[in-house]
């Protein structure tokens, strides 16, 4: 299990997120990026990749991670985008984010959106599957995060997704060492059949989100005292058929 780490130190990438993709495939030639500039995505993997500095995507475009994608991220390290992410994986084929050394988290995965696509009707999920400017995650495997502050704006989470709609599926989000496993701000929302666990405070945080959540599983195997399964602010969300346990405080707060 990751340790708790406090998440003061600051990062800014404002100035990397006009890059262009062909100076980005460039910079970090050992990743294997490509570019297709009709459709306008980065795509990385499939394959095995230590991430040994901060990786940023830039702004107007759509980031894809492949399936059978591993990417081990080294301590203080982000993976930065500025444009909507798209997580590829399948139930034969996965994708997983992990700490390079279990014994030294990683700081952060945020996907930035601008909120373009936040005001999709709450009872209209038809509308959020064809959003194009949402992230979507598939079979995601995703542990060893810390949290850091980026660009001024605090990332409490291992995996964070701001002004952006999301949709996740069959994913497991664990051992995050501070605070919490996932947080989403800012978007619509739609969270099924997935297992948050073991993370050092809250499994799941959403601010101001609106959407569902169904069939998930939520436990705790200690960390903080005040951590809750599932904690909510000022969002509107519809539960079906979740299993939340073993929490240290809240199983929702609201």
């Amino acid at each position: 299990p990751s340790t708790k780490t406090n998440a003061t130190h600051s990062r800014s990438y404002l100035d990397h997120m006009l890059i262009a993709p062909r100076l980005l495939l460039e910079k970090h030639k050992e990743l294997g990026l490509t570019f297709d500039q009709k459709s306008g995505v980065i795509a990385l993997g499939p394959g095995d990749f230590n991430i040994l500095e901060t990786v940023i995507i830039p702004v107007g475009y759509r980031f894809e991670i492949k399936a059978g994608t591993t990417l081990r991220m080294a301590s203080r390290v982000s993976l930065v985008s500025y444009s909507p992410m798209r997580v590829k994986g399948t139930a034969n084929e996965g994708v997983t984010i992990t700490a390079l050394d279990p014994g030294e988290p990683f700081d952060v995965v945020p996907v930035i959106g601008d909120g373009s696509g936040n005001n999709i009707d709450l009872n209209n999920f038809d509308a959020l599957n064809s959003d194009e400017q949402q992230c979507r995650i598939s079979y995601l495997d995703f542990s060893g995060g810390t949290g850091a502050f980026i660009d001024g704006v605090k990332h409490s989470g291992g995996l964070n997704l701001y002004n952006i709609n999301v949709t996740m599926e069959h994913s497991v989000i664990h051992h995050n060492a501070k605070d919490n496993g996932l947080v989403i701000k800012n978007g619509m929302v739609r969270l099924e059949n997935n297992t948050f666990h073991s993370n050092y405070s809250d499994q799941l945080s959403l601010d101001f989100c609106k959407g569902m959540i169904a069939n998930n599983h939520f436990y705790s195997m200690g960390g903080d005292p005040n951590g809750d399964g599932i904690s909510l602010k000022e969002s509107e969300i519809v539960f079906h058929a979740n299993r939340v346990e073993n929490q240290p405080d809240k199983g929702v707060s609201v």
